[in-house]
């Protein structure tokens, strides 16, 4: 142990091991960081710190061990500190002249990195952001007047309180030592302010910008930039002031080596490509040798826009030689153009406003996306990229617990032992992330989250209501649907009409197939889905191949190349012993399957469908397709349908076959067969069918004739799905003739998104709709809807104009003056209706 010790000690002597002192622990479980071990932190202040406090040059701390540790010694050499987890009343008890520390803070510390905590919501009030500035930037300005370096970094997407030159003294932030500054400002007024001389030697800026607006507060020189040689600029709000006031300054940076550019620019009239480039930053530089940049930038466009694409953009890079890029254009309906253009590899840790069209590229370091698209527009979370890939894999791979958390929370799929759950399990960057899946893995792909149809077919599926068809597999019994399974494959179609016809158990006992290649082939023409033992594969093909399923044999055959590519890509053993086969994003083959189904229903005179396509049986006009059940519609309409579809869809005709309404009528006979017959009082026949079609296919066109009267049916069978599509149609007829009775009708039946369509185009439209009897009627009318309502009170539909020319209609300078022109043309049209609202 004493020889242990000497060797120890003989370490501590040697310099390369003492002049930096990293004295914090990284938690495990969530990466924060805090103090070392206490009893590891006694033997450091107790017995190593006092003979090794000469040589420490760099000290790394966090503040509840940061007192201890300084009083140690008076560290002589000490020249460089970094303190992670700052806050505010750091600065409070320790960076003021009556510190303890105040020698060392001001005659030797050159180096100064704080890693922010503090996650104000500073936009409360301009007080607290005085407050901030005042506490905390001016004594760091004050104390320590030998830095050449200074670093304030947050630690956090909730940044810290910006530093504000307005609310600092006059020339307070002035240094002739100071070389390198990474700082968070408010305005691009502060970034000028630094750079207007009073930091001579500055040769390293790295600088993020709250806002970056036209209009400027203060009047700035515009002298070269000479001795700067590395900047960094980033500012993660939309700003419309790039070519007047970002490309001057970068003007003025003659001998910049290095340029780091991350900005989000609005309402340009055209986008930033390659060309714009060159021309405008990079013929000015003659000294940059490293350029690393995203920009976003959006333009609106109308019918006489020249629709470029991704190749276009890219092509300009191209041109100048420019080829560690990436690049994409996306077109949205309000008239708006984003592009994205960025350097490879991409090392920001921000993305906003994508789609899933990104380039397939990785993103090791995104730490903050928006996912509005998940939210709002129902993007599907499992996509695919060229190289097989979901969201949640690289999630995993870059170990962005959230993000991972996020997405499995949305429907993410990860099942156990499964290719795609064995392969994020194995590219996790750490174990809190694994910890994360394993918890995970009591969800498969039976209980993720599904959007209402993929429910109903995995619930038609795997509780057998309405079955009319029992099969036996080794001793297993299978509830099943002939429909179904004739609507899916031609092979099922031909037995019950052939050797199974009439029977209604089928006992497969002595099959050359084992049950679970049944339940995967089965569970497949249901769902589009199944999972496959890696040992079964051959018999699921086979049995496949048998039921003529050449989709499926194929999806196999393609899932297993992936895996048998990335197991032997491996060194280490793989636990995967189970497929799971999903159809591709654009696969609507169960769909179609199903519609042609619903479209046999329907009475021959009255079918869309053109007889002759691949259906197994639509070529056969009179074929009834294993129907139990007649709807009479119309009095002379008879439509032959499924309760399998019809009564698991929707409760309505759930309890009208059960005879709840007494329209069930007695069994009679209709082309030789005898079945429940129900005489459907209330529907007519250009409103059934388009039901029809949603209920077996989720998908159905609406006229702008029927859709008043669909969207009450919908709402009778509790429809929401339907009621949504009707919803879609009434958003293509807004107009100032019909936007009142539209707002009407998306309110008295809950169509969230219509409600909000018809909001923003009333706010684009105001000046007219304000003009209108009818809106002032309904305004009233919501005045007068509110409970207990004061003189002053609320009204909802102010309420929401308001909020959406607030939050979505400001971008830039023109779009306030012409959201507060707005806001005033509403103040004056409720003073002239009085309404205080």
């Amino acid at each position: 142990m004493g020889i242990i010790n000497e060797e120890f000690d003989i370490l501590l002597q040697d310099n390369i091991f003492t002049n930096t002192l990293n004295l914090i622990s990284r938690s495990s479980t969530d990466d924060d960081i805090c103090s070392i071990d206490n009893r590891i932190l006694d033997r450091f202040c107790i017995d190593i710190l006092p003979k090794i406090h000469h040589n420490v040059k760099y000290l790394i701390l966090e503040p509840t061990s940061m007192e201890r540790i300084l009083l140690v010694s008076n560290y002589p050499n000490l020249t460089s500190l970094k303190l992670f987890n700052f806050e505010e009343h750091i600065a409070l008890n320790y960076f003021t002249d009556k510190s303890i520390f105040q020698h060392i803070f001001k005659y030797q510390i050159t180096e100064l990195i704080l890693e922010n905590n503090d996650n104000y919501d500073y936009e409360e009030g301009i007080i607290s952001s005085k407050e901030y500035n005042k506490n905390v930037y001016i004594p760091i300005l004050t104390l320590f007047k030998n830095l050449q370096s200074l670093s304030i970094v947050g630690s956090s997407m909730l940044s810290y309180p910006p530093l504000s030159i307005l609310n600092l003294p006059l020339n307070i932030f002035c240094s002739l030592n100071l070389t390198k500054l990474c700082i968070y400002v408010n305005s691009l007024d502060d970034c000028l302010y630094l750079l207007d001389g009073h930091l001579k030697q500055l040769t390293t800026f790295i600088v993020q910008i709250k806002n970056i607006h036209n209009n400027l507060s203060i009047i700035h020189n515009t002298d070269d930039l000479f001795n700067l040689e590395c900047f960094s600029l980033t500012c993660y709000n939309l700003t419309n002031a790039y070519d007047n006031r970002v490309i001057p300054l970068f003007r003025r940076m003659k001998n910049l080596k290095k340029l780091t550019l991350y900005i989000r620019l609005a309402n340009r009239s055209t986008f930033v490509d390659g060309t714009h480039l060159h021309k405008e930053i990079l013929m000015h530089m003659s000294q940059l040798h490293t350029f690393t940049f995203y920009i976003s930038s959006i333009i609106p466009y109308n019918d006489s826009f020249q629709l470029l694409v991704d190749n276009d953009i890219q092509q300009t890079f191209t041109n100048i030689g420019y080829y560690q890029t990436s690049c994409t254009v996306n077109y949205y309906r309000a008239s708006k153009a984003i592009c994205h253009v960025f350097s490879l590899p991409f090392t920001f840790d921000r993305l906003e406003m994508i789609t899933n069209r990104f380039p397939t590229i990785i993103f090791h370091h995104v730490t903050y996306l928006q996912v509005y698209l998940v939210e709002h527009k129902e993007v599907e979370l499992n996509i695919r990229d060229r190289w097989d890939s979901t969201p949640l894999y690289y999630a995993c791979l870059c170990g962005h617990l959230e993000i991972a958390q996020y997405l499995l929370d949305n429907g993410a799929r990860c099942e156990a032992n499964t290719f795609d759950g064995e392969r994020c399990r194995y590219g996790a960057l750490n174990d809190t992330i694994r910890t994360l899946l394993k918890n995970y893995n009591v969800l498969t792909a039976r209980t993720v989250k599904r959007n209402t149809y993929d429910e109903f077919l995995r619930k038609l599926y795997e509780q057998g209501l309405y079955s009319d068809v029992t099969f036996v597999v080794d001793e297993r019994i299978f509830p099943l649907h002939r429909c179904v399974l004739a609507a899916r494959s031609s092979f099922f179609h031909e037995a019950f009409e052939g050797r199974w016809h009439g029977k209604r158990n089928i006992n497969l006992t002595k099959a050359k197939f084992n049950v679970d290649s049944f339940e995967s082939v089965v569970r497949y023409l249901y769902t589009n889905c199944c999972e496959i033992s890696l040992d079964n594969i051959d018999t699921v093909k086979a049995l496949a191949r048998s039921c003529r399923l050449p989709h499926l044999i194929d999806l196999i055959e393609r899932k297993k190349h992936e895996i048998d590519q990335w197991q032997a890509s491996k060194t280490a053993s793989s636990n995967i012993y189970r497929l799971v086969l999903e159809p591709d994003e654009d696969d609507d083959s169960i769909r179609l399957d199903f519609r042609m189904l619903a479209e046999q229903a329907i009475p021959l005179e009255l079918r869309q469908w053109i007889a002759g396509s691949e259906m197994p049986f639509i070529d056969q006009p009179h074929l009834d397709t294993f129907s139990d059940l007649i709807f009479i519609v119309d009095e002379c309409y008879y439509f032959h349908v499924h309760q399998a579809f019809i009564c698991t869809r929707t409760e309505y005709f759930s309890a009208l076959i059960k005879n709840h309404f007494n329209e069930m009528l007695p069994n009679t006979k209709q082309q030789n067969d005898t079945k429940s017959t129900v005489m459907l009082k209330h529907i007519h026949k250009e409103h059934f069918i388009p039901l029809l079609y949603y209920i077996y296919s989720d998908e159905c066109e609406i006229s702008n004739d029927c859709v008043d009267d669909l969207l009450v049916i919908a709402d009778e069978l509790f429809l929401p799905g339907l009621k949504r599509l009707c919803g879609n149609t009434y958003s293509k007829l807004l107009s100032n003739e019909t936007i009142i009775s539209i707002l009407r009708l998306a309110r008295l039946f809950q169509l969230v998104k219509l409600e909000n369509q018809c909001i923003r185009f009333i706010s684009d439209n105001l000046e007219e709709v304000l003009q209108q009897d009818e809106f002032k009627k309904f305004v009233l009318e919501d005045a007068a809807s509110v409970v207990d309502r004061q003189e002053t009170d609320t009204v909802p539909i102010i309420d929401d104009l308001r909020f959406y020319l607030a939050e979505f209609s400001t971008v830039n300078r023109s779009d306030i003056d012409e959201t507060l022109e707005k806001m005033k043309l509403l103040d004056d049209f409720l003073d002239n209706i009085g309404v205080n609202a």
